[in-house]
């Protein structure tokens, strides 16, 4: 077969919806097949739906962009942790930013429900770092 035929095949190959091909003779052998762009799935919807419990919980958001801190060294206790109760004015974490370690202090008195973020994450500004349930 000559390179007009097989560029010929080739061509029709790309033009067409079969994605692979593979023909052979005497004298020649060739094989396409296209690379998939892109994969759809198609998942059957859940009988029973469940329903996500919303608490009205306080939001501890970054001031700053940063790097998170959860202790003032990786020796030592965190500030806080989940379950923890806790008081206006108590540091919550440590947010570093351009070398400057800027204390994240609490606003509320209350229970810390979540943790949102990991030690040492890249953090933006207005970020939810934590979710506290308020205590008066």
């Amino acid at each position: 077969m000559d390179l007009k035929n097989i560029t010929k095949i080739i061509e029709i190959f790309e033009a067409s919806k079969v994605s692979d091909l593979e023909l052979e003779s005497d004298d020649f052998k060739i094989k396409l097949s296209k690379k998939m762009e892109s994969v759809t799935y198609e998942v059957p919807l859940a009988k029973e739906v469940k329903q996500e419990v919303r608490h009205n919980y306080t939001e501890i958001k970054s001031p700053i962009v940063g790097t998170y801190y959860k202790a003032n060294s990786p020796t030592s206790a965190p500030f806080v942790s989940v379950g923890q109760e806790i008081k206006v004015g108590d540091v919550l974490c440590i947010v570093e930013a351009m070398k400057i370690l800027n204390e994240i202090k609490s606003e509320v008195n209350g229970i810390v429900k979540e943790i949102l973020v990991n030690d040492g994450d890249m953090i933006q500004f207005d970020q939810k770092l934590m979710l506290v349930e308020e205590v008066k």
